[in-house]
């Protein structure tokens, strides 16, 4: 059953082109939500993987924690950083 006419899919789906481009990691509870706005109600609980079947261009993912590695080096850079900072701001 489709509950979203043509125009408000194109909408939704456009709208979920946006959020990957804001680098928005697509989330059900996020896609539910912009529903429940456009319709009023809320869809099927599995109702995201009809739509992201609907729309091969779209990948739903969750959020990854960062690499403590890669957290180590930024961490590391960012003490630079701040070294640098108050080194030059001290020597005037």
């Amino acid at each position: 059953m489709q509950i979203l006419t043509p125009v408000q899919e194109e909408v939704l789906s456009g709208w979920c082109k946006l959020q990957s481009s804001a680098a928005n990691p697509l989330h059900p509870s996020k896609l539910w939500e912009h529903v429940k706005d456009i319709m009023g109600q809320l869809p099927s609980r599995n109702w995201h993987y009809l739509f992201l079947h609907w729309h091969k261009t779209l990948l739903s993912s969750h959020p990854n924690g960062l690499d403590p590695k890669h957290a180590h080096i930024v961490l590391l850079q960012l003490q630079a950083a701040i070294f640098y900072l108050i080194h030059f701001t001290t020597d005037l």
